[in-house]
């Protein structure tokens, strides 16, 4: 209730210099848009019912600003690590996406990394190409959790939560702010790695953080402006394809399925026939 009059206090300011005195305190510019149409729809709450983007808050903040870390203040060679990416051993799954490339000695490379690929670089490869290349214990322990971070919302954590992950998650993120904090500076303590401790919350109120991030609504986006249309009705022509792509694989998975499955009444009959044959043969 306190958050909702902040609200309501700073949209009904008029003074400019009170406003923004309010603002500086409690965070609040004025009254959401959406806090204003949907709170009395259904009493949606934005300080509760919206989400962080898990996809581009881990791999394009947290993974991306300890790669930069590492380059810039040179706590490891370069050159080992361009060897590293050049010679690492991806799996087929892994190679179905963006991998890292070399960085270079300028560090040019890292202009085309995106958030897949600081995501593998995160996780599996950080952990398996620090062991006895970084001196100061701080450091390798700040990037081996955030290894562990990245695992566990792009990999363990896309089969299900459980209470004891969960948990873990929310240990994990205060250990990388506090230690991130004592070891490399308040610089390097941006809001999204603030924001990794409420990510659990999300976790706990809208289940897995795979359900809503960013990344499947951009690849469908990509998918959408390169089919042509003539400027009129955008939004039916786009839901009528995506319709139409619904229907095409509910009915491929079904052929599938009618495929895979085997009639064990013939099967066997198959074999006593076969098994006939074969006694036939040898008398």
């Amino acid at each position: 209730m306190l958050e909702q009059e902040n609200l309501y206090n700073a949209e009904k300011e008029t003074r400019k210099t009170v406003r923004k005195k309010q603002s500086s305190q409690t965070g609040f510019t004025g009254t959401s848009l959406l806090h204003k149409y949907l709170y009395p729809l259904y009493g949606f709450d934005i300080l509760h019912h919206m989400v962080f983007d898990v996809f581009h808050t881990i791999p394009l903040n947290l993974c991306k600003n300890q790669v930069q870390r590492l380059c810039e203040l040179e706590l490891l060679d370069i050159t080992y690590l361009d060897e590293q990416i050049n010679t690492f051993p991806w799996t087929t799954e892994l190679k179905s996406g963006r991998l890292p490339v070399a960085i270079g000695k300028e560090g040019k490379g890292l202009g085309f990394w995106k958030a897949e690929a600081f995501q593998k670089f995160g996780y599996p490869m950080l952990e398996c190409i620090l062991e006895g290349k970084l001196e100061n214990l701080n450091e390798l322990e700040i990037l081996s959790s955030v290894s562990r971070f990245v695992e566990l919302h792009f990999h363990s954590g896309r089969d299900g939560w459980n209470n004891d992950m969960i948990e873990i998650h929310k240990k994990l993120a205060q250990r990388i702010n506090v230690k991130i904090e004592e070891a490399q500076g308040l610089d390097m303590c941006s809001i999204s790695i603030h924001n990794m401790l409420h990510i659990h919350e999300d976790i706990l109120n809208f289940s897995a953080t795979d359900n809503y991030w960013c990344s499947v609504f951009e690849r469908a986006v990509k998918d959408y402006v390169k089919r042509s249309h003539i400027c009129k009705g955008i939004e039916g022509t786009f839901a009528k394809a995506e319709a139409r792509r619904e229907y095409l694989k509910s009915i491929q998975e079904q052929e599938l399925d009618d495929y895979n499955k085997c009639d064990t009444d013939q099967v066997h009959c198959c074999l006593l026939n076969t098994k006939r044959s074969i006694h036939q043969l040898l008398q």
